[in-house]
Order: C-alpha cells, then sequence, then structure tokens
C-alpha cells in the first residue's frame, strides 16, 4: 500500500466520531469512536513529519485551490479563538487541515497523478461498499430518514445515503459509456442499484446531482447511442422527486424546509465577528446543533468575511479550470487513457458544486471535502500538464 493511500485511510477511518465520544457510558464502544476520532489527526502529524523529513517546505501562494483552502482552513483557526468552545473548534479546523495537508504530500511525491488516483480509487471504493450495504434494506423497507453505518460507524441521513449513490452512479455511468471493451457492462451491476438507491432516498439533491451529472457526461462524451438512459434517468426524477417526496405539489418540490430560518440566524451570527469569523463548527456550537445547509454561509460564520473570500475563490478557481473544457472542447487534448477520470472529475464538481448551495459541502470536514478536493487537484495536474510529465513540486 501506498504511503499517501494509508494517510487517506486514516483520514477515512475519522468520519463520523468524535473526541467526547470517550465520555460515554459503554467504555468499549467510546474507546472505539474516541480513537476513530483521532486518526485524521495522525495523518496529518505523520504528514507534517513525513514533509519535514522529505524537505517539502514551500510558502503556499494563491494560484490553486488547494492553497486557497488552505488559508481559508487557517482563517477558521483564528476564528475559533472567538468562539466559545475553541478546542473544540480547533479540532475540527485540525481535522479539516489534515485533508489539505494529505493531498498536498500527494501531490509533492513522485508519481503525483497516481498518487491521487490512488486516493480518488480509495474514495469511489468505501463508497461503492457503504452503497452495497444499504441496498438490501433498500430493496426490503425503503431508506429510513436514518440509516446505521457497517462497524458501528455511526448513522447517515437519506441524503447522506443519496450522496454516496450519486458518486457509484458517477464513475459507473461514464465508464459505461467510455470504455471499449464488452467488459464495459459490468459497471451495470453498480449503475442500477445505486440509481433505485438514490430513487428511494428521494433526496431533492441527489436527484439534482443526477440530472447535472447525466447533463455533463452527456455534453463531455457525445455518445448519443446511449440517449435512452437520458429519459430512463429523467423518469426516475420525476417519479421519486416530484410524484413521491412532493407528492405533486411543486411549491413543496422547491421548498427549502426551514433553512432560510437557519440562514438568517447564521447571518445574524456572522455580525459578532464579520471579518474572521466564529471558527470551524461555528453553527453547530452556537445555534444550539443547527446545520448551515449552505456552504457560503457556512464559510462566512466560519471564517469570516477573508474565509469567504477564499473558499468561494477555492471554487471558482476550479470552474475556472474547467471551463475550457466543458465549453471550448478541448477535452480531445487529455490522453485518451485519462478521459474517463477527466469526465468523472468535471462531473462530481458539478453535482458537488450545486450541492454546495444546499448543504455545506467542501465547507467543513466530511465526506463531500473527502470527494470534492481529490477530482479538483487531478484535474490541476492533468488540464496543466496533458502529458502526465512529473515537474516542480506543487506548493500548498
Amino acid at each position: 500500500m501506498k504511503y499517501t493511500s494509508f494517510l487517506w485511510i486514516l483520514i477515512w477511518s475519522g468520519l463520523y466520531s468524535e473526541v467526547c465520544a470517550i465520555d460515554s457510558d459503554c467504555f468499549t464502544a467510546s474507546l472505539y469512536q474516541g480513537v476513530r476520532a483521532l486518526l485524521p489527526l495522525l495523518a496529518l502529524f505523520l504528514c507534517i513529519l513525513s514533509s519535514l523529513i522529505s524537505g517539502l517546505r514551500r510558502v503556499p501562494t494563491f494560484k490553486t485551490s488547494l492553497e486557497l483552502l488552505f488559508y481559508y482552513c487557517l482563517i477558521g483557526f483564528i476564528g475559533a479563538f472567538a468562539s466559545k468552545e475553541f478546542w473544540t473548534s480547533f479540532y475540527w479546523c485540525s481535522l479539516y487541515l489534515s485533508v489539505i495537508f494529505v493531498i498536498w504530500y500527494a501531490m509533492n511525491k513522485n508519481s503525483r497523478m497516481d498518487n491521487i488516483r490512488s486516493i480518488i480509487n480509495i474514495n469511489y471504493i468505501i463508497l461503492t461498499v457503504l452503497m452495497c450495504t444499504f441496498l438490501p434494506r433498500a430493496l426490503q423497507s425503503g431508506i429510513t430518514e436514518l440509516s446505521d453505518l457497517p462497524f458501528l460507524s455511526g448513522e447517515v441521513t437519506r441524503n447522506g445515503v443519496g450522496r454516496y449513490a450519486v458518486v457509484v452512479v458517477v464513475y459507473s455511468f461514464v465508464r459505461l459509456l467510455t470504455y471499449k471493451k464488452i467488459w464495459r457492462y459490468m459497471y451495470l451491476v453498480f449503475l442500477v442499484p445505486s440509481v433505485y438507491i438514490i430513487s428511494q432516498t428521494e433526496s431533492r439533491s441527489a436527484l439534482t446531482g443526477l440530472a447535472i451529472i447525466t447533463m455533463i457526461v452527456f455534453w463531455l462524451r457525445g455518445n448519443w447511442k446511449f440517449i435512452l438512459i437520458g429519459p430512463i434517468f429523467a423518469h426516475i426524477i420525476w417519479l421519486s422527486g416530484y410524484k413521491l417526496r412532493a407528492a405533486g405539489d411543486f411549491e413543496r418540490l422547491f421548498s427549502l424546509t426551514g433553512r432560510e430560518m437557519t440562514w438568517s440566524q447564521g447571518i445574524d451570527l456572522v455580525v459578532t465577528s464579520p471579518i474572521y469569523g466564529l471558527g470551524f463548527q461555528a453553527d453547530r456550537l452556537m445555534l444550539e446543533f443547527q446545520h448551515m445547509h449552505n456552504a457560503y454561509l457556512q464559510a462566512l460564520i466560519q471564517g469570516g468575511i477573508l474565509g469567504f473570500i477564499f473558499f468561494a475563490g477555492a471554487i471558482l478557481l476550479a470552474w475556472k479550470m474547467i471551463f475550457p473544457y466543458l465549453f471550448l472542447n478541448r477535452l480531445k487534448r487529455i490522453p485518451e487513457n485519462q478521459r474517463p477520470l477527466a469526465i468523472e472529475s468535471i462531473a462530481m464538481i458539478g453535482f458537488l458544486t450545486a450541492r454546495s448551495f444546499v448543504e455545506s459541502t467542501g465547507a467543513f470536514f466530511g465526506i463531500d471535502l473527502l470527494i470534492l478536493l481529490p477530482h479538483i487537484c487531478y484535474l490541476q495536474l492533468l488540464l496543466k500538464e496533458p502529458n502526465n510529465k512529473e515537474k516542480e513540486a506543487v506548493s500548498i
């Protein structure tokens, strides 16, 4: 196993856990959850130590999304001093930093393109396994509001389950359309159940993601012999979203389900510390565990105006990089063997960008960040180095 892959697995191992679990009544369960909560910090420590030993010391600039997110995280650390629970905010800031540093380390070692691909493949494998664990439940009784994760790892909402399934749909859909050999049809084994699970969740963000990735993939791939797939997906979106979730009511379909009230409270909270914000997890710590459900407002209350600029700039910079390949027909400049993952990355960024307006995608430590950042960095390496040449190290 590659060292960077090991570090990435450590980060994944810390999801859906918190250090405070150690204070619970059940010692065995609390020790398990508490140790898991520290594993991303171990990854951060090992990454920094390895970087120092290897002589990887570079001052971050403002040229890439990764660098801008580093500064966003730094501002969030400063904002933690205004939080009513500094150490909790500092802990979540450190988790966020662990993702940035491991990605940066992967991009500065030999075979950095392979490193990022390995990280993306780990994401795919884990999310595919999770999707498969939800399939029996979906077939028997449907996806409930909360679903248990395997290995006593916590619970996930229907919206979260839908997000897992969308990721599986992206890579299986693209490879079904792109690969030429007969074994490409094996991806139907993952594609069909994933679409079914999305329909069972009735998650509007997942259904929207299904529509977005369909349009992006057809736009980029231009493989019209699979044109029937589009109407099939459209029917699923209409049936699950409009007929079942919204019960045929358009007003209910576009309802914000109370988010506007939380957004208003978040804006009021920003006024108390407008420049540096209130640190990571400010919405949960300052608004009685409410979730902001908007990445840009999340960035604003966590990092203030400065943090918001860095976070929004990272997303805009990613799309500035993608734009020529999405709208100016430059995809053919990418080597053919690299195109499937390039299309997957653009589709994934499109889905998660749309999701960022109704969820806090990428603004704090969570699965969305683990999915989004590797795809952005993969495109950064691929689109700026179409021949996949190993050049100078990338600054954080």
